[in-house]
């Protein structure tokens, strides 16, 4: 048996006890590595894509959009003619967005628009058979 003390005066092993270890350590045989963890991956193409969360915000957008602009046409068909402050105030929506709305449905060809800057009157274009 090794009757050398386990530590020195500092509470330390000695330099000799290191050094044993360090030889004992150096001739022990590697451990094994472990075999490398294989995960399945899917390809891409096969993997749904899941919209983004910006995506799915703009569809609910759009489609808020698309409905006022209905109810604008109905209410041009019940009023005869319409301002942005008819629409702003029973669509609810501001003044700005009513006027661009507006000149959307100008654009599609969906209404018609008469009057002078500042006071135009829209209309509904009536098609002829």
């Amino acid at each position: 048996m090794d009757t050398k003390p386990t530590t020195n005066a500092t509470g330390l092993p000695s330099r000799e006890q290191m050094v044993e270890a360090a030889e004992r350590a150096a001739a022990m045989p590697p451990a094994p590595t472990p075999p490398p963890v294989v995960v399945p991956v899917t390809p891409v193409s096969e993997v749904p894509a899941k919209p983004s969360l910006f995506r799915r915000l703009m569809t609910i957008v759009q489609f808020r959009k698309q409905q006022r602009k209905e109810r604008m046409i109905m209410l041009a068909e019940e009023l005869k003619s319409i301002t942005s402050e008819d629409v702003r105030r029973r669509i609810r929506i501001t003044k700005v967005t009513a006027r661009k709305y507006l000149e959307e449905l100008v654009h599609e060809g969906r209404l018609l628009r008469r009057g002078k800057k500042g006071s135009y009157v829209y209309e509904i274009v009536h098609v002829q058979d």
